[in-house]
């Protein structure tokens, strides 16, 4: 085999392994964001039982103030809600962008190795 054949398939898998390099950072990016969402995602639970032990324990000891404790744990469950629903959407939207680059970079990769041979 010629040594311009060699080179250029050596060239051809040098590309070839960038591209699998970026792809693999770019996931370990995304995983990492989806990680440090699911322990937000915990402490915000967390946060909620805390709160309805509280208010369990308000509401055994008949107090009055447990109407009130009531609503303002309502108040925050929702606000819990939104703010994980946002950070689903918005690791949903860096999931799907990762997506997009790795595809075009994979395409443009894989465009460069045909117009070479």
């Amino acid at each position: 085999m010629p040594s311009w054949v060699k080179n250029r398939i050596s060239r051809h898998l040098w590309l070839w392994r960038i591209v699998e390099l970026q792809k693999a950072a770019t996931r370990t990016e995304a995983d990492n964001k989806v990680k440090d969402i699911q322990l937000e995602l915990e402490a915000a639970r967390t946060r909620i039982l805390e709160l309805e032990s509280s208010l369990s324990e308000i509401s055994q000891d008949g107090s009055c103030l447990s109407h009130e404790l009531s609503k303002q744990l309502d108040v925050l469950k929702d606000k819990q809600k939104e703010q994980i629903s946002a950070l689903e959407e918005k690791n949903q939207e860096q999931l799907e962008k990762h997506k997009g680059t790795l595809t075009q970079q994979h395409d443009a990769a894989l465009e460069k190795l045909k117009e070479k041979h």
